[in-house]
This record gives C-alpha cells, structure tokens and sequence, in this order.
C-alpha cells in the first residue's frame, strides 16, 4: 500500500507541473528507500524517517540532493559523522544524569562544559533536518498545489542544502581531534630507490609535481583563503649524461610554507611506484622503479608561535655538534675556498644533516637547522604514535613509509593509491599538480577521509564503551 502510494504521488507530480515550467525541465527525481523503511521503521512513520529523500534535478553538474535522516536506529550505517555526535550527546546526558544523582565531582563537570559544544550543533541538526524535511513535503502538489511555491521550496532548497553541508563540516571538524602539528609547514624528503636512473628521473618529475601542487592549492582556515610557498632547500643532481640530459636527482629536499602544509601532505609520505618503459635504455621493455618520500612538520620563522617554540624545545644546542667544511660541485672557486658547508649531528640521537647548496654558510645553517628540528619532532611524534591504544595502530600502521602506497602506471594512465585502494585516471594532470579534475587533490582529499573514518571508528569504540559504563554506574 504505502509502495503504490508513492509511485502516485510521483505520477501526479510529474502530471500537474506544465511542460515549459523550470520544474518540468529539470525533472524532479524523489528516491525513497522503500525497503529500508519497511523494515526500520512502523508503516505510519513519516517517510523523511528512511534512510534518504533526495531531490536530484536532471541535467545538472552538481545535482540537488536533500537528505533527511534521523540516525537512532542505525547511525554508523546511516552517517558515521552523524552517529558519533549522537553518541557523544547521549554521554553529556549521562554526565549530568550523573551530576544530578551527586555522583559527579569537578572532573565530570568540566567534561560537561567540554561536550556543550557537541550539544549545540546537535540541536541545529536537527532543526536543519526538520527544515529541509518541510521544503519537500512542499515540492509535492498534493501538498502545495501552486506551482510558483513548489519552485520557490526548489530554490530554498538548494540553499538548505548548503547549510546542510557545511554544519556537516563543522561537526566533523568539531568532533574529531585535530592534531596540533597538522596547522604547521612541512618539509617534503624525495630519494630514488630501485630502478637506477629511471629513479632519479622519476624523483625529479614528482618533485615537480609536488612544487606545482603545493603553488595551485588554495586551503581555507575560518573562511579565509591560505596559500603555500615552496622553496628548495636542497637539490642533488644525477649524472645528466646517464639521463640523456633528462632532468634527474639523487636527492631533493622541500620547504613548503603556510598553515596546514603538514596536515595536507603527510599522509604522502611512503614509497611511490612508476611503472612505465624508460628512456634511457634501448630495450623496449617495461621497468617498474621506486622512490621514497619523507614529510616532516617544520616550524614557521615566526619565533614567536608555539610550533616554533615546540620545535626549539626539542633540541639542545650543546647537543649538537657543529661543522663547518668547503663545499663540493659546482659554484666555480668560491666554494672551493671558501668554508660554506654545514654538517650538524645531534649527539643524543645520532641523526646527521648537512648543507652545503648555498654560498652562504649563514644560509647553510639556518637550512640545516631546519632539517635537523623537523627530523627530530619526526622521531618524537612516531615514538608517541608506536605507544597509542591498539583502537588507534591500525591508522598508524598504514602510515608506514616502507610499505608502498601508490603506483603510476604510464600504460594504462593511471594512479593508483595502494591505502584505500582508489584508482584515477589523468597521469599527466596530476603530474602538473593539477588541484581539480580528480587530480592529486582528490587522492589526498580520499586519504584524509579513510584515515578521518579510522579516526571516527576509534572515538565511537571509545566513547560506547564510556556510555556502558556511565549507564551501569547510574543503574541503567
């Protein structure tokens, strides 16, 4: 019964809007999941209570989608971001159930204040949901039968739509912590692994990719738009005669400047893999070769922030010896007479750095002390990480840099990352560093979701396991 009375409620939506109207031309798709209603929900309840009601017009690039959901019954399923805020709301309730009993003392009231934040944008979810569930009852001529309204809820609708999602964002980004370290710049370590020349060759093309990404991205902190700032901190050439005069280097170290380099680049660091048939040799045959990719968080110049002030807390200067030498390669006498280069080594960890691209051994150091802190908080963050909970190593374990997570594969013009897996074609525009059409931006934006869902899955065991025992102690 309640199957053939939506197929007529559609019939007679699509029979009463004229054919030249804007409505009629977009062709209003409503998609209801009929079963899942019929198994979750009483026949009576509401339909915005299934899992979606979406409008989707016909014809356009980003298609209307309304979606009202309410997650009580299945919220991991439904909405992991969603179904998190609702647990964690139901633990405030606990918290001042707890309070109101005289259980609590100052630690619970503080928790208390902590989660205020999660109840507010729990209630505006929900408001929201109730508008947008009104807007569609309202494209529905049996309910509103003038055309002109049914349009005007079409364009509102659009509208909540926007509203919908960037409340979603800010949930997210309010329930699940954010590391302190991701706002910092970053320095990008390439190296050739297997694969000879065809390695090096491959090491200079990604390091290309990554200053040309980093230049075209734009990020967004509170509204305002932020942009990065690459700088070579160190480029090793290969043999160019080996290369045919193809760009090649053994080594290439970058500085990427700006707030939140590091949370948009750490997860690249692993071995990539190029498959493809080389250049520089005469056999027509297809050669699979590696590189290695570090990503370490830097400080700003700004002496004064705190990631700054972290960074220089990690390290001793009596801890580090210094040396000063003549510098190698090319740069004509100067370099030969002059002692330019730089070579820290941090005693207490063995961890070694030298400098030698500038003329100048004022720069040299300044770069090397770079290196050298951005190193060590590396080694202090994977200390950290290999003593989390085992909720959260399966994150960390998939972030290890020896394992190989993505491959470029020339033949078949595609990319694959490993992690996921997702797959996308479009070598050449990722290779540009091309921050649209699916290029590198979407892999990136692909892992920040995998591992952000890691994340949730952790919080949510977590947080479950804090309700059971809040409710057992209240008697529940």
């Amino acid at each position: 019964m309640l199957r053939s009375n939506i197929r007529s409620s559609i019939a007679k939506c699509s029979r009463s809007i004229r054919p030249s109207s804007r409505l009629y031309r977009q062709t209003i798709k409503c998609s209801i999941n009929i079963q899942h209603h019929h198994f979750h929900h009483s026949p009576n309840a509401p339909l915005w209570e299934s899992r979606s009601l979406r409008l989707q017009p016909q014809g356009r690039p980003n298609a209307l989608k309304i979606q009202q959901r309410y997650y009580a019954s299945e919220p991991e399923e439904s909405d992991a971001v969603i179904g998190l805020l609702n647990l964690v709301v139901r633990k405030r309730d606990l918290l001042i159930e707890q309070e109101r009993q005289g259980k609590g003392d100052v630690a619970t009231a503080k928790a208390i204040g902590e989660l205020d934040q999660a109840q507010k944008l729990h209630k505006e979810w929900k408001e929201i949901q109730k508008t947008a569930a009104n807007l569609l009852s309202m494209t529905d001529p049996a309910v509103e039968p003038d055309e002109d309204l049914r349009q005007m809820a079409v364009a509102e609708a659009e509208s909540t739509l926007q509203v919908i999602d960037e409340l979603r964002k800010n949930i997210r980004a309010a329930i699940i912590p954010q590391e302190p370290v991701d706002n910092q710049s970053a320095i990008i370590e390439i190296r050739p692994g297997v694969g000879g020349q065809e390695s090096c060759i491959f090491t200079a093309e990604l390091a290309r990719m990554y200053t040309r990404f980093c230049q075209n991205v734009e990020l967004s902190f509170d509204g305002i738009p932020s942009g990065l700032q690459v700088e070579e901190l160190s480029v090793t050439p290969a043999d160019a005669h080996a290369t045919g005069g193809t760009d090649a280097y053994k080594e290439v170290l970058l500085s990427v400047k700006g707030r939140g380099a590091y949370g948009l680049l750490r997860h690249e660091a692993g071995v990539h893999r190029v498959q493809r048939v080389p250049t520089t040799i005469a056999i027509n045959k297809l050669q699979s070769s590696t590189i290695a990719i570090v990503v370490l968080p830097s400080a700003d110049d700004d002496k004064s922030s705190s990631s700054k002030a972290s960074l220089d807390d990690l390290v001793d200067p009596k801890d580090v010896k210094e040396e000063v030498m003549r510098s190698r390669g090319a740069g004509g006498q100067h370099v030969n007479k002059t002692e330019s280069a730089i070579r820290l080594t941090h005693e207490p960890t063995g961890i070694t750095v030298s400098m030698q691209d500038s003329r100048s051994q004022h720069q040299n150091r300044t770069k090397a002390w770079e290196i050298l802190r951005a190193r060590l908080l590396d080694r202090k963050m994977r200390e950290e990480q290999s003593q989390v909970r085992d909720v959260r190593k399966s994150q960390i374990a998939s972030m290890n840099r020896m394992d190989r997570i993505r491959t470029f594969n020339y033949q078949q013009d595609r990319v694959t990352d490993h992690r996921i897996p997702v797959s996308t074609n479009g070598l050449d525009d990722i290779l540009e560093g091309d921050t649209k059409n699916g290029g590198l931006q979407y892999l990136i934006d692909s892992l920040k979701d995998h591992y952000d869902n890691l994340m949730i899955d952790g919080l949510r065991k977590e947080i479950e396991e804090e309700i059971k025992q809040l409710a057992s102690s209240l008697g529940k």
